[in-house]
């Protein structure tokens, strides 16, 4: 029972450290395409990187915390770090979600145009590929930990490929129409 429990952990440690060197990647590269296509798409999709990275970095330290035994002050245990790991990662996504809406309206207003459609199109492809296959890592973490914050990360990454797909259609179709 304990070697199970001790394998969890380590389940749980690894996709916490996977997500976020994949969080940290994906934001230089975002960045790097929004600068260079001056695309509200892709600068959605970087600050999306960016939270990612945080809620990542909530997940790394809440799974770390919640495996820690119990001690005088907590009895039964840490692991409710599990829970307020994903309860962040929800605060940051809907503080994202304002924000982005704000500058997106801001863009409908005064639009501008695009540069390196080409080079967009294959950062949003590789978001949504790194996206589908850190959920479907996760998937299989959670099948086997029941990890609260892993499945919270999980759920963030399965919108995230769906974001880079909106991203994807939106430099399509910028780069069809012109």
């Amino acid at each position: 029972m304990n070697r199970q429990v001790d394998s969890n952990a380590a389940l749980r440690r690894l996709a916490s450290t996977v997500a976020l060197g994949a969080a940290l990647v994906l934001i230089v590269v975002k960045l790097w395409g929004w600068m260079a296509t001056d695309s509200m798409a892709l600068l959605t999709s970087a600050a999306d990187a960016v939270v990612d990275a945080l809620s990542a970095t909530a997940t790394f330290y809440g799974v770390r915390f919640a495996q820690r035994p119990a001690d005088s002050g907590h009895r039964f245990g840490h692991g409710k770090g599990e829970a307020l790991a994903a309860v962040t990662q929800a605060i940051l996504l809907g503080s994202a979600a304002v924000v982005l809406a704000a500058e997106s309206f801001w863009r409908l207003i005064f639009p501008q145009p695009l540069a390196a459609v080409t080079l967009g199109l294959w950062i949003a492809v590789g978001g949504i590929a790194t996206s589908g296959l850190l959920a479907a890592m996760q998937t299989w973490v959670v099948r086997r930990t029941n990890s609260t914050a892993i499945a919270a990360d999980r759920a963030h990454y399965l919108a995230d490929a769906m974001l880079n797909g909106a991203v994807l259609a939106a430099l399509a179709i910028t780069r069809v129409t012109g």
